[in-house]
């Protein structure tokens, strides 16, 4: 190897040069690295916190939809509209509480869920608006064991009202809707099946189903009433029940007053059926119906034992006499985030 002369004993003044240019860096890229390092742990620390008060959010929008079960960590006054959640631990010992407020001035089913989670470098709250529908799976009673929450409610199947129990607000159902023992219910109601009222209870408000409609023993139904099943067949079967409502049929309907008792459809109650025919028992000699009744197709009385008081208009062509009624949608979504905020 050939060493060029004019290069010889240059290397070491280099190195000496990288030395100390390296001793100047070594100080302070150290301390840097410690900084990021600070840095990092401190970003990490403030995600735990997050994602545990989050988690805090997700876990009151599950109980708020699953019906406010107090039997757990959750408890909650109905007077007041506020819950409270057992503080809970998560992600390396962060302490995790969550308070719920109902938001009347908002509407039902609205609520603000405060969830605050505590590390040990601090503590990270989210504030969250949802909605939240309460939603049952399966056959469902409500009595005073089991009373139904506030707000509107869902049940996928059939539901049973019972034990003087009072409900107030919208409630719809992939099944049928039974009352009894005086329960009453005020609200839209929304069935697929059939309603069935037993001993005393009564009904106020828009009631919608999708079978037929039986009134036993002194049970009442005030507001507007919409059946759109082809064929459906609205019973009044024991004394003293009755209905105050505009009924409007999407199909043919029978109405089947059997016992000794009144079906005041007067202005505010009108039968109206564009699509079908209306068929009429009046099977008691005290057995009645007041109000006008309308028809797409044949207007029959069968029975004309009781008294019907109104005029019957069939083959009617015309503007409908009342509006049609508004039902309430059934549920698909049962909850979600409106805001959010991370303080």
């Amino acid at each position: 190897m050939k060493i060029i002369k004019e290069q010889k004993g240059q290397a070491l003044p280099i190195v000496l040069i990288l030395l100390v240019i390296g001793g100047l860096l070594i100080v302070p890229t150290l301390n840097y690295a410690s900084t990021s390092l600070k840095g990092h742990e401190v970003v990490e620390s403030n995600t735990l916190e997050f994602y545990s008060a989050d988690s805090g959010i997700e876990d009151a929008l599950h109980w708020l939809i699953y019906g406010k079960d107090t039997g757990g960590p959750w408890s909650w006054d109905e007077a007041t509209g506020s819950g409270v959640r057992v503080a809970y631990e998560i992600n390396n010992n962060r302490s995790v509480g969550v308070t719920v407020d109902r938001l009347d001035a908002m509407g039902d089913n609205y609520y603000k869920i405060t969830s605050t989670a505590t590390g040990p470098d601090g503590s990270t709250t989210v504030l969250s608006t949802v909605w939240a529908i309460t939603w049952f799976e399966g056959d469902t009673t409500f009595d005073n064991q089991n009373p139904p929450p506030s707000g509107d409610v869902h049940v996928e199947g059939d539901v049973s009202f019972s034990g003087n129990i009072d409900f107030t607000g919208d409630l719809t159902c992939s099944g049928s809707v039974t009352t009894m023992n005086n329960a009453t219910i005020t609200g839209k109601i929304g069935a697929f099946g059939d309603i069935i009222m037993e001993n005393n209870s009564e009904i106020h408000g828009t009631l919608c189903c999708g079978g037929d409609i039986t009134l036993g023993n002194g049970c009442v139904i005030t507001g507007e009433i919409r059946v759109w099943n082809d064929d459906a067949t609205i019973s009044i079967v024991e004394a003293g029940a009755y209905i105050e409502a505009n009924i409007w049929a999407d199909g043919n309907l029978t109405l089947d007053i059997q016992y000794g008792s009144a079906a005041r459809i007067e202005l505010l109650g009108d039968v109206y059926a564009p699509n079908g025919d209306i068929f009429i028992y009046l099977r008691k000699n005290n057995s009645q119906i007041q109000g006008d009744i309308y028809a797409g197709g044949i207007i029959q009385i069968l029975d004309d034992t009781g008294i019907h008081t109104g005029t019957l208009y069939p083959d009617y062509a015309g503007d409908p006499p009342f509006p049609e009624p508004d039902c309430p949608n059934a549920h698909t979504d049962k909850g979600g985030i409106v805001t959010y905020e991370i303080t």
